[in-house]
């Protein structure tokens, strides 16, 4: 069976909702206003579908998703944890699900601090590996999702990193971050369990 080939493709979608309560990490997402453009995609014929464990065969000479908002909750036992990004643009140009060498991609949101969320380089779905540079990622959401772990409550605060990815995700989860430059302004700390411990940082640049 021959496969499809298409000109130019649009899905759109008022809202999308997931709730994976089942999971060993349970979680639940709700999307608004999500697009999906392709150029010149194809999909495989039917042999080359049989395979259980692989990827359906799709290919597009570019490939946008963009989405007005994303809500992500998890709730979790030690502290609910429940953010969202808007705004969010991702691209991909020459993108398969079958070729195993990386596809550029570039990435851009604003999370829930207003901080904007920028990233460029190369993803391969066939080779389960993503590798590129980080820009502008917000102080806010991290230390909110770390907070179980944290002694300290952030009271307000601003990050700008700049820094170099690796991600694999074959087998198991990996993943390996070079920071190039960490800039921190306006930082102040309070501790959860004492009044008297403050920590406040006007401004700090930490580069390798």
């Amino acid at each position: 069976t021959p496969g499809i080939t298409i000109d130019r493709l649009a899905i759109n979608a008022k809202a999308i909702h997931f709730d994976a309560a089942h999971l060993a990490t349970p979680f639940a997402a709700h999307i608004e206003n999500i697009a999906l453009r392709a150029q010149a995609f194809t999909t495989g014929t039917h042999e080359a579908q049989r395979s259980i464990n692989a990827l359906p065969a799709l290919a597009a000479e570019e490939l946008q998703l963009t989405l007005a908002r994303a809500d992500l909750r998890l709730p979790r036992a030690q502290q609910a944890f429940a953010t969202h990004i808007e705004q969010l643009q991702f691209g991909v140009t020459q993108f398969s699900t079958r070729n195993p060498q990386a596809q550029p991609f570039t990435f851009a949101a604003t999370d829930e601090s207003g901080g904007k969320v920028r990233a460029t380089g190369d993803v391969s779905l066939a080779s389960a590996h993503s590798s590129g540079d980080l820009q502008q990622l917000s102080l806010l959401p991290i230390w909110r999702y770390l907070a179980p772990q944290l002694h300290f409550d952030l009271e307000h605060g601003k990050a700008s990193l700049n820094t170099r990815f690796a991600i694999n995700w074959q087998s198991a989860l990996r993943y390996h971050i070079d920071a190039t430059t960490l800039r921190l302004d306006t930082v102040a700390l309070q501790a959860r369990n004492d009044v008297n411990s403050r920590f406040d940082l006007g401004a700090l640049s930490l580069s390798p």
